[in-house]
């Protein structure tokens, strides 16, 4: 199993210039080459992972910097940690080298699901 590289940081911090920067030495962070600027919204997300924090979370497409719950762990469904293993497993199988930013992270970091 590839162990992803995970950016973590505040809002505005320069976690999309760091992970752009990871992405374009060869560690896909994002699932395309062809992401655009920031200025047209690309903020170096993956999408898997961004959809599974807000999950996680429960808190829909309310924006980052409006999510104040923290994940309770050991409160997470049985479905969601499959999901998160299902997720790890299948970008495992495409990529040597890979690795996430999101934001929701910060709260959700304790959930880290193991493939297998």
């Amino acid at each position: 199993m590839n162990e992803p590289i995970i950016v973590l940081g505040m809002h505005k911090s320069g976690t999309t210039l760091i992970t752009e920067i990871i992405h374009h030495s060869g560690i896909r962070m994002i699932e395309t080459d062809k992401a655009g600027g920031y200025d047209e919204g690309n903020k170096y997300e993956r999408v898997s992972t961004n959809l599974l924090n807000k999950e996680l979370l429960q808190c829909s497409n309310i924006k980052s910097l409006r999510v104040t719950q923290h994940l309770e762990v050991d409160a997470v469904d049985a479905s969601l940690w499959d999901k998160g293993k299902s997720i790890v497993k299948e970008i495992n199988s495409v990529n040597e080298a890979w690795g996430f930013k999101e934001p929701r992270t910060l709260m959700t970091f304790g959930f880290c699901p193991k493939e297998g």
